[in-house]
């Protein structure tokens, strides 16, 4: 009986530290894609790129200049950023986490610039202009734009890909960060792509 019960006692703790493994890994991906989120919300760009394994895959740099007029706005607005981990499935060494995002989707603004920028040129802006001339343009299209049509957020599940490598957690480049971070500035250009 002795042996019956150390057996039993002795299945429990293999069952429960394969329980606090498995735990333990989703808790330090949950803990990854929640200091990822805040880094948003602070719109730390330098602890953003940290994130990824290749930077060159997803740079911020790449996602949204500080130097465009919609980069202040946007990291004022990123504070009200809000997400929630719903789920997190591992298989060796990729992992998937979905995660619903509230966010401003700037498509409506974006699109209206566009116009602006038009408008501005069309009365009369000199096309060739360059440097801080061009920026006052840009800078008065977005002004204009968000006037007439101001952001409203938007709530998105979106699914974060990680990928294990040389012992640590990154994430994976996508679209959807990339809307995240610019309030839908990807499907603004893609959804102006397929209307040319």
């Amino acid at each position: 009986m002795k042996k019956i019960i150390s057996l039993i006692l002795a299945l429990l703790m293999v069952f429960s530290l394969c329980a606090c493994k498995s735990q333990g890994e989703n808790g330090e991906i949950e803990t990854i894609v929640d200091n990822f989120f805040k880094s948003i919300q602070k719109y730390d760009m330098k602890e953003f790129d940290s994130f990824f394994y290749d930077t060159d895959e997803i740079k911020a740099a790449k996602i949204i200049d500080s130097r465009t007029p919609q980069y202040s706005y946007l990291k004022e607005k990123a504070k009200e950023m809000t997400y929630k981990i719903q789920n997190v499935k591992i298989n060796s060494s990729e992992a998937e986490v979905e995660v619903l995002c509230s966010y401003y989707d700037m498509t409506s603004v974006y699109s209206t610039m566009m116009l602006k920028a038009f408008e501005l040129v069309s009365d009369g802006a000199d096309i060739s202009v360059t440097g801080e001339e061009f920026d006052k343009l840009v800078k008065k299209a977005f002004d204009q734009a968000l006037a007439s049509n101001p952001p409203k957020k938007e709530n998105k599940e979106i699914t974060l890909t990680l990928n294990n490598k040389d012992g640590k957690w990154y994430i994976k480049g996508s679209i959807e960060i990339a809307d995240v971070v610019t309030g839908n500035l990807a499907k603004t250009r893609s959804g102006l792509a397929k209307e040319n």
